[in-house]
């Protein structure tokens, strides 16, 4: 069974990739979610946000694994190697070109899924510091 599914990961890796990040975003939601209800004091169990899970699939499963497939499918032909300069290449054009409109199309998209007035609003709200927050994580790596 391993080895059938090791077989069909390496021949669509793309399906290997939307599986695995779409895992690991609904079950980072999952689990803030679940760490929120045991901190609340509320005697009642609260319920799980369903329609929060169909957002992060969204992006978990499709949005964003699609889009760094062939980004960094194109980037590694582009840039071949492992020197350290070739690395910093491909980090700083994954970091301040590809990372900033994709960051935008969450805030956005999350607050179009949401059914918010104002789109932009989150986006102008915590762009800038989960920019430099991320930019700031890939840095320390």
């Amino acid at each position: 069974m391993l080895l059938k599914l090791r077989r069909f990961f390496k021949k669509h890796p793309l399906m290997k990739d939307m599986i695995s990040f779409g895992g690991m975003y609904v079950g980072a939601e999952w689990t803030q979610q679940t760490m929120l209800k045991r901190m609340s004091n509320v005697d009642q169990d609260p319920k799980y946000d369903k329609q929060a899970f169909a957002h992060y699939s969204f992006y978990g499963f499709l949005w964003y694994p699609v889009i760094y497939h062939y980004w960094y499918r194109w980037l590694d032909a582009r840039f071949v190697g492992t020197s350290a300069a070739v690395i910093g290449k491909k980090l700083l054009l994954d970091q301040f070109v590809m990372e900033p409109p994709l960051l935008a199309s969450f805030y956005v998209g999350m607050s179009v899924m949401e059914g918010q007035e104002d789109i932009f609003k989150e986006c102008k709200q915590k762009y800038i510091t989960t920019f430099l927050v991320s930019t700031v994580h890939s840095y320390s790596l």
